[in-house]
């Protein structure tokens, strides 16, 4: 009977959402101010768009400066974390090389059958040292290698190691 328009979906309102016929109003009166209404809106929209790509654009910013950073303290972090396990692992050589030889001390106030197992054993304790000794290899720096995403994390602080978006 009475023709009516309603405005529907996402953004402010600015004059009204809905305009109607009545016995005493006509719809077409209200024309200028629905175009109005659907202009304003429009721009609303743009301008939400726009800020959005902004504060987008924004992050990724700083998500790249963060990466950087992070990247830094990698490069700082690998070496010391390298020395400490090499140190470790000579430790670790050292000390099986040194329970080897009191090993063979022991085996040689030994006899027969029980020498022979014990001078084995030794031997075995050696052969252990010498694979997990990092010595010579380790004597020089080793090579930074580029971080994966997971090996940046620690470093990334809040920021996500895999990505600007959240």
């Amino acid at each position: 009977e009475h023709l009516g328009i309603t405005l529907e979906g996402h953004g402010r309102t600015f004059w009204a959402s809905s305009w109607k016929d009545s016995d005493k109003h006509r719809l077409e009166d209200d024309l200028a101010q629905i175009l109005e209404e659907i202009r304003l809106r429009h721009g609303d929209l743009i301008r939400q768009r726009d800020d959005e790509r902004e504060r987008q654009d924004q992050r990724k910013q700083e998500w790249e400066i963060a990466r950087e950073r992070a990247l830094v303290m990698y490069q700082q972090q690998f070496p010391i974390d390298a020395m400490q396990s090499q140190a470790a692992k000579w430790a670790e050589a050292t000390g099986l090389r040194r329970y080897a030889e009191a090993s063979r001390a022991v085996a040689d106030r030994m006899e027969n059958e029980d020498q022979e197992r014990a001078t084995a054993w030794a031997a075995r304790v050696e052969e252990r040292a010498e694979r997990i000794d990092p010595l010579p290899a380790a004597a020089l720096p080793p090579e930074i290698p580029a971080p994966s995403p997971e090996q940046l994390s620690p470093f990334m602080g809040s920021w996500s190691a895999y990505g600007p978006h959240r």
